[in-house]
């Protein structure tokens, strides 16, 4: 159910965000909404936005939806083995690592506590 919901409301505001674009193209190019011009401008503007933000979203929403964790440094041999198979892949179709980021070109910036333990960030 709640699954539903959050589409549901993630589509009306999509809708929202689009419609209000819309009547702004319209009154900047002085389109009248009933004509072919305005139809066409509509199912551009809902065409094109939709797709757009939905591809922007899709990424995020995935990893939200399986609980999927991202593999920066591989902390158990289950772990090791599952990111050197996909590093082996995709070195073999040419492809960079999925995520964007690889760990050689990978900068590590890292905080010693005060008990000489390290905090460190992987960043790209």
């Amino acid at each position: 159910m709640k699954r539903v919901a959050l589409f549901l409301l993630t589509n009306l505001a999509v809708m929202v965000v689009l419609s209000i674009t819309l009547s702004i193209l319209f009154k900047i190019f002085g389109v009248n909404s009933s004509s072919m011009g305005g139809l066409l401008l509509f199912a551009a503007v809902f065409g094109f936005g939709g797709s757009l933000i939905s591809l922007a979203m899709s990424k995020s929403m995935a990893k939200r939806a399986t609980r999927a964790v991202v593999i920066e440094r591989p902390n158990n041999s289950t772990e090791h083995w599952l990111y050197s198979t996909v590093q082996r892949q995709a070195k073999q179709a040419g492809i960079g690592m999925p995520g964007g980021c690889d760990l050689r070109f990978t900068r590590n910036e890292c905080i010693r506590n005060r008990d000489e333990s390290e905090f460190c960030i992987s960043r790209c």
